[in-house]
């Protein structure tokens, strides 16, 4: 929904060629095709940080984006988002 938000223009096949991309950037490039109850809170978590990276933000708000996962599981999460900032968006 949001890439059809942001690039009203681009054309389908263009938006469908970001989501593999993106979700191989959080580690899920092998989930693609999962539902949500199929996956793990951590698995979300990496879908609900993809899904704004997709639309290349000037600014990344997050509200306690790592709350509900185990410490181990947030740490991982907290310094792959760094990792992924640094490397696609800075």
């Amino acid at each position: 929904m949001a890439l059809n938000a942001v690039y009203p223009t681009k054309p389908e096949a263009e938006k469908r060629a970001i989501v593999p991309d993106h979700l191989a950037m959080v580690g899920l490039a092998d989930a693609m095709e999962k539902k949500p109850l199929q996956m793990s809170g951590g698995m979300r978590q990496r879908v609900s940080i993809a899904c704004p990276l997709a639309i290349r933000p000037k600014v990344f708000i997050l509200d306690e984006p790592f709350g509900v996962l185990d410490a181990i599981t947030k740490e991982e999460l907290q310094e792959e988002l760094l990792k992924i900032w640094n490397d696609n968006l800075c």
